[in-house]
């Protein structure tokens, strides 16, 4: 009864950390009794070899061992050496994550805060590596944190925690430059001036001294990627742009359908977008082609949407209207602060250089687009959560039961 008497504010926080801790006991004990799941065994492989004294590398993995080490590290302390004991931890990682995410989230908007997070954890492109020995929730804690620090003005600090993302996974320098411009338009808008670069520089350095470390890396090892190189080359592609797009539309379809005033009351005020809108379409006709070898397995959900798009031309131009709309529907959002727009450079920025489609690569994207907006209507909002939910369940129960993978 005591939870009646508490503000608003606590209450949606008590029930999201019911949620929260209810949904993780739940999923942990279900995939207890499901052995590798996809490349489980890579991962879980290195770290089980530090154990036993091995500090060997698997020569498939791209990443920095950032992530093997750390929970070889873990795993070490409180001697834990079993598949579901590795997973615990990375689950452990997730629950950080989505506190590192509330903690953001109450700096710039502490109503909203509690169901916010729900969505982060319940994102459908992460939830289900949350329980699995992948990187992708110790990657967010650090660029969470690295946020955070810089919510807080702890600049430095932003910059030691991007550079632990970074060795957890290359990509994540890309955040590291977007904290590091972002300061820069909190203090001086977009304007240029010398006084305000070198005041920016003398401030944020350790952004620079990140960048120079990972430039020389990239020189040294002669690719972003850490080992398999050959698989992971460098070249604009522009697959994982409009998949991308795919994605945010049908999960944020409440959010979509309710711009749509919006969207049209943009197009007339500025026709010219629909000639973008058609370049768009021209480029996604003649360049989308996904064709690695890591999207031909039909056992990934991801691979057999993209095929189904591919098969047919009418699939295809059909299947660009979501794309487009939700490139729109973007576009009419509104963020807390100016600089919290430079998430859609960095968004290009992120997946152009990436040439296998895979939707691990959105979980930082979506996750700060989250953190970003603004609030909408409570219909729309809990509508988004509840398809979340459903997704990320379905998802899971689907790895568990079957063979299939997102």
């Amino acid at each position: 009864m005591r939870i009646l008497w508490l503000s608003a504010e606590k209450k949606a926080l008590y029930w999201s950390l019911i949620a929260i801790i209810v949904t993780t006991v739940l999923s942990h004990f279900f995939i207890r009794g499901r052995f590798f799941v996809c490349d489980e065994f890579r991962f879980f492989g290195v770290i089980y070899r530090f154990l036993n004294g091995s500090f060997t590398y698997d020569p498939m993995l791209a990443m920095l061992p950032g992530y093997h080490a750390i929970t070889y590290l873990f795993a070490k302390i409180f001697q834990v050496d079993t598949l579901n004991g590795v997973r615990l931890l990375t689950t452990l990682y997730g629950i950080l994550s989505a506190l590192m995410f509330y903690l953001c989230a109450k700096k710039l908007n502490l109503q909203n805060a509690p169901q916010r997070t729900i969505d982060y954890f319940m994102l459908p492109v992460l939830f289900p590596f949350i329980f699995l020995v992948y990187t992708d929730s110790l990657s967010m804690l650090f660029v969470l944190i690295a946020f955070y620090c810089y919510l807080n003005s702890s600049f430095t600090l932003a910059a030691v925690f991007c550079g632990l993302g970074v060795v957890v996974r290359q990509t994540n320098i890309i955040w590291a430059a977007m904290i590091f411009l972002m300061i820069y338009i909190d203090n001086y808008s977009f304007s240029l001036n010398m006084k305000g670069i070198k005041c920016h520089i003398k401030k944020c350095w350790p952004f620079l001294a990140l960048a120079l470390c990972f430039v020389l890396f990239v020189l040294i090892n002669g690719s972003v990627a850490y080992k398999d190189k050959q698989a992971y080359p460098l070249i604009l592609s522009v697959e994982n742009v409009f998949f991308s797009l795919n994605i945010f539309f049908f999960l944020f379809l409440p959010l979509n359908i309710a711009n749509t005033r919006k969207i049209l009351t943009r197009l007339k005020q500025k026709p010219w977008l629909l000639l973008i809108c058609f370049t768009l379409f021209c480029i996604y006709m003649t360049m989308f082609h996904p064709d690695h070898v890591t999207n031909k397995p039909n056992f990934v959900l991801t691979n057999i949407a993209i095929k189904a798009i591919k098969s047919n031309l009418t699939i295809k131009v059909l299947n660009f209207i979501p794309i487009i709309w939700a490139l729109l529907s973007i576009m009419v959002c509104t963020f807390y602060k100016k600089s919290q727009y430079m998430l859609y450079p960095f968004w290009l920025l992120l997946l152009l250089p990436l040439c296998i489609v895979d939707t691990r690569y959105y979980i930082p994207t979506l996750t700060l687009f989250l953190l970003f907006k603004k609030p909408e209507a409570r219909i729309i909002e809990w509508t988004i959560t509840a398809i979340f939910y459903a997704v990320s369940i379905s998802l899971f129960a689907m790895i568990i039961i079957t063979d299939f993978f997102p």
